[in-house]
């Protein structure tokens, strides 16, 4: 592909470089290929990634300058998340794993959750260090207050993401594995870089005193609203999650292209496709190739006449497809493909001595044998073919052996048929189409392999195929790497907690939020495409750790001695705080995405930061919520 693309750039820097700037030039040339888009597609996402990156940190120093007001607590985790990031992409180096577009969204996933493991720990941190002067021990007992459910948090995230290398595409597996590393290096840059500067900072500098933001009113005000409205909360909720169900079910679209990763409005080649598109009927054309080959054990194709007569039924069922390309400004209603029937056809059509040799002959419009056929024939009239060099096809200007030998071949006697291609051009502008159209030529393919004409294997490819297998394999990744990383999730916490109640209980929000985000997408007009697919495995792996986090505290205050709603208010002033200062600088890092030229990368951008902010409030205003109904059922408080 590298070698095709180098070729296409330079036939395109060369027509339009040269040729059409030329002062004696007439005509202007735009040229356009997938593999000028995949090239343009890795230029752009690169030569972007630096300053997107770069943009990234100036809204996280920004964000966190607002929250610690303090120049450690902003350059201890941003050089210990740097390290990080070094170190994800170094590992995913070394392991020779390729280096694509989707490792763009890497980053702000490793600065957000990095971020939020940070945000707790300095916050632990700041309170413990007003009770010893000892800032190792200080880090250490911050750590120790939250290690359980920081350690949870990143074992289910990291299995959320690992669930992406069940997907059967290669990019969405190495995508997955980078996420999950990414993951880990967050959590020990955070755990152990960010506490040693701190350490060595404060050793030679001292402590660095400042006002922490004080949210005691949030608190109150939180758990007021959870003390009077908590039936009507999750009525809201039940109302929001149905609604976005039935969206997401009836409105979001599924379709996609490669151009989808290109912007129309900033890439030159999207002029190009948009003048073909709007210039030529012939724009949206693929191709199915159906491939017919011996059935295991056999060495050629046997029963010529039946075959004939297969790939005439054949004909008339490729006839019937709407998709399929057919002429409708000539006499001819013959759809457009080739292979081994239409070969024959055309042959007879235009020498009727060739048909007379090889007794073929046309009836009604379609090829049959005559008298004094017999086994063999076809492969004769084949052979002759392979061996004329005279115009076979008009259109492509083909001789007869060109277009021949890319549709049969023959044994190596030349006295049977070996195998056969049929390519059929179809109209598929969206992976929709696409997807229809291959389920259709798959039941073409069993008809052959079923109905007794030809003994053979038949296997259907092109780009039909491709793209709908690249569909099918997102579909599943979704499924796969939500399912189970909501499975572990689960697993996790039962183990934990010992209570498949209160555990379910915790993720429950987690799954409304990604019901939510899909909803959200069907208002907006986001569609699936290799990234947003992962979305709600991403969900999973951003919003199991606020809920965890919030959990976590609320049972830690209800085992000190404190009742439901001064838990809760508690929970609020301490945890909650640090999930909104986290939450938003998550956010803002999504949102720079928005700046990318890719149009996919944007989609992501704005689709994940929707994520955090709906995982956020559900944490925040259903989980406690939940938890105080589970302690009451439970009669364990009133």
């Amino acid at each position: 592909s590298k070698e095709r693309q180098v070729l296409a750039k330079e036939i395109r820097e060369y027509l339009t470089g040269n040729v059409s700037v030329a002062p004696n030039s007439v005509i202007n040339y735009g040229v356009i290929s997938d593999d000028l888009i995949s090239n343009d597609i890795n230029d752009t996402t690169l030569d972007n990634f630096i300053w997107l990156l770069l943009f990234a940190i100036i809204v996280v120093v920004f964000v966190l300058a607002i929250v610690f007001r303090s120049f450690l607590m902003i350059a201890a985790p941003l050089l210990g998340l740097s390290a990080a990031l070094i170190w994800t992409y170094g590992i995913i180096t070394l392991l020779g794993r390729p280096f694509s577009i989707l490792e763009v969204a890497v980053a702000p996933v490793v600065f957000g959750l990095g971020i939020d493991y940070a945000i707790h720990l300095q916050r632990g941190y700041e309170e413990a260090r007003k009770h010893t002067s000892s800032a190792a021990h200080a880090w250490i007992k911050s750590f120790s207050i939250i290690r359980v459910a920081l350690t949870l948090a990143v074992v289910t995230t990291v299995s959320a993401f690992l669930a992406s290398s069940l997907s059967p595409l290669p990019p969405l597996r190495t995508f997955g594995i980078t996420l999950a590393l990414g993951v880990v290096c967050a959590f020990i840059a955070s755990t152990v870089t960010v506490g040693a500067l701190h350490v060595v900072v404060e050793k030679t500098t001292g402590v660095n005193k400042r006002k922490s933001i004080d949210i005691s009113k949030f608190a109150k005000v939180a758990t007021n609203i959870q003390q009077r409205n908590t039936a009507r909360i999750l009525l809201v909720v039940v109302i929001l999650t149905t609604s976005s169900v039935f969206l997401a079910g009836t409105r979001l679209d599924t379709s996609f292209e490669l151009t989808d990763f290109l912007s129309e409005e900033d890439m030159p080649i999207m002029e190009v496709r948009s003048d073909i598109y709007e210039s030529y009927d012939a724009a949206a054309w693929k191709s199915v190739t159906i491939l017919i080959e011996p059935s295991s054990g056999e060495d050629s194709l046997n029963g010529e006449r039946d075959i004939l007569r297969g790939l005439e039924f054949l004909d008339l069922r490729i006839s019937a497809i709407p998709d399929v390309v057919t002429p409708i400004t000539t006499n001819s209603q013959r759809p457009s493909y080739d292979g081994l029937y239409p070969i024959l056809r055309d042959a007879v059509e235009m020498n009727s001595t060739f048909g007379e040799t090889y007794h073929l002959g046309i009836f009604d419009g379609e090829i049959d044998v005559i008298d004094g056929f017999q086994e063999g024939d076809i492969s004769a009239a084949i052979n002759y073919l392979l061996q004329n060099n005279s115009i076979g096809e008009p259109l492509r200007g083909q001789t007869w052996a060109e277009r021949t030998s890319m549709h049969v071949a023959l044994t190596d006697d030349d006295s049977s048929l070996r195998y056969l291609k049929i390519r059929v051009d179809v109209i598929a502008e969206t992976s929709e189409q696409t997807s229809n159209l291959a389920e259709e030529f798959e039941k073409q393919a069993a008809l052959i392999e079923s109905e007794g004409y030809i003994n053979a294997d038949v296997h259907i490819g092109g780009e039909v195929m491709m793209i709908h297998s690249i569909f099918s394999g997102l579909v599943v990744s979704q499924v796969e790497s939500t399912g189970v990383s909501l499975l572990v999730s689960i697993l996790v916490l039962f183990v934990l907690t010992r209570r498949l109640g209160q555990s379910l209980v915790v993720i429950l929000p987690v799954g409304i939020a990604g019901s939510w985000v899909v909803g959200s997408m069907a208002i907006l007009g986001l569609n699936w495409n290799v990234l947003t697919i992962m979305i709600t495995a991403l969900t999973v792996g951003l919003g199991i750790d606020y809920s965890i986090h919030v959990w976590r505290s609320f049972e830690a205050n209800r085992n000190s001695g404190l009742g439901v709603w001064d838990s809760m208010r508690n929970m609020y002033a301490t945890t909650g705080t640090a999930l909104i200062m986290s939450a938003g600088t998550t956010i803002c890092g999504f949102l720079v995405l928005k700046l990318s030229p890719i149009p996919v990368i944007q989609d992501f951008g704005i689709v994940s930061s929707i994520s955090v902010a709906f995982s956020l409030i559900l944490a925040l205003f259903v989980l406690p919520g939940l938890l105080a109904a589970e302690v009451r059922t439970s009669n364990q408080d009133n």
